[in-house]
């Protein structure tokens, strides 16, 4: 075991010990493993004729699709200005891809025939929808708005003038006793204004749950402005006083969570506290395993003990000719290698090398090929062909004229 970062580890340990008192609570099962990354799936969804552009191709075709993308409001308003002119160019670019995905996934644009979105590129439906124009015109003004437009929905604990409407409204009805216009400390809602809101409901036969809809929607500050509204009833004199609403369990931890702690000074409230110590926890389990975990070669380092997708990184040694380099990356999704996609890098002279001509992808940790080339690719002089296979540490590809030994 390495001991130098013992003290560090130890440190650690009482830092986030020390946040978790704070926050009232033990912490339990915070050490959550991360979750599993995502696989692709092994091969295109569509065919590559259905295709009108591919991801990160360059051509005529995109800049009148990013011409109507930005004239039907697509392109997310945040766009820096270097991006917006990126939109000139005739590169499929990632914000191109993405305002693309808004388009489709707009439920205005629902009944659209043929507008899918595809992670790899512009189908040839996809692009005719938008280019004809369509697809729903988010520039164009609203025509009709509710009525209930003018109003917002007030949450819990909520301030400010629609607070001290409703509960002007609550007090001419007759619901919300003791309440004085003129003092600002009573505009929030709290447990009284709710209380009084449920009276309200109650008596005027209005089936609502304040806290399962988040709160006082527009709809029934619309109905509390509507006349003819029942009022509440005299009550009957009563020796001993009402008690006061008690809050529910539910409103009782949203106060704990923001009850403010003093740290060292700060004031932070207790979520906050619970957010560190977790997060402490977590780079202390992290440390262990990077510092005390043995690795596979038994060095005990705990480095390069596993090799997991988009972790580990892949070193290609590429020889074309009398020419030799190596590329080293890191495979988070995929790698895409050919003469026009991706940034591998491969000596463009070679003309049996496909525009896609084969990707390489981890599925379940295991490092794959799959082909899509018209000359094929060879693995360990096994000749693949629109198919694929596993790819080992040590493997030897025929890529055209290149050979390629793949190292992990």
């Amino acid at each position: 075991m390495n001991r130098r970062f013992a003290p560090l580890a130890a440190l650690l340990v009482f830092v986030s010990i020390l946040c978790v008192c704070l926050g009232g609570l033990a912490l339990a099962d915070s050490a959550d493993a991360a979750p599993p990354l995502a696989t692709l799936p092994p091969s295109y969804p569509h065919e590559e004729s259905e295709y009108q552009i591919l991801l990160y191709e360059s051509n005529d075709s995109v800049r009148g699709l990013k011409k109507a993308l930005r004239d039907y409001g697509y392109y997310p308003s945040g766009s820096s200005s270097d991006a917006i002119k990126a939109l000139e160019t005739k590169y499929l670019d990632d914000l191109t891809m993405l305002a693309l995905e808004n388009c489709c996934d707009n439920e205005r644009n629902s009944g659209v025939d043929g507008l899918v979105f595809d992670e790899y590129g512009v189908l040839a439906t996809t692009y005719y929808a938008i280019i004809e124009g369509r697809v729903a015109d988010l520039n164009a003004p609203e025509v009709t708005q509710s009525p209930e437009a003018s109003y917002e929905t007030i949450t819990w604990n909520a301030t400010g003038e629609a607070v001290r409407h409703v509960q002007q409204r609550l007090r001419e009805l007759g619901y919300l006793e003791n309440f004085e216009t003129d003092d600002s400390g009573m505009w929030i809602y709290d447990a009284l204004t709710r209380q009084a809101l449920d009276d309200f409901l109650e008596n005027n036969g209005i089936s609502y749950d304040q806290r399962e809809n988040g709160g006082i929607t527009q709809s029934i500050q619309a109905i509390l402005d509507q006349e003819d509204l029942k009022p509440k009833a005299s009550p009957e004199p009563s020796p001993s006083p009402e008690p006061s609403a008690t809050p529910a369990p539910s409103d009782k931890l949203h106060d704990y969570w923001l009850k403010p702690v003093s740290v060292f000074g700060i004031q932070m409230p207790n979520l906050v506290i619970w957010l560190i110590g977790l997060a402490l926890v977590v780079l202390i389990v992290l440390a262990i395993i990077h510092f005390f975990v043995p690795s596979a070669d038994g060095d005990g380092s705990g480095k390069g003990s596993v090799r997991k997708a988009g972790l580990t990184p892949v070193t290609f040694t590429i020889t074309y000719g009398s020419k030799t380099e190596k590329y080293t990356c890191v495979i988070p999704k995929i790698l895409r290698i050919g003469r026009n996609v991706g940034k591998f890098p491969l000596n463009l002279e070679d003309d049996k090398i496909s525009r896609r001509h084969c990707e390489i992808y981890y599925l379940n940790n295991q490092l794959m090929l799959r082909d899509y080339s018209a000359n094929g690719t060879t693995v360990n002089d096994r000749f693949i062909n629109n198919g694929e296979c596993k790819l080992n540490n040590g493997d030897r590809l025929e890529i055209g004229g290149h050979i390629i030994i793949v190292n992990y």
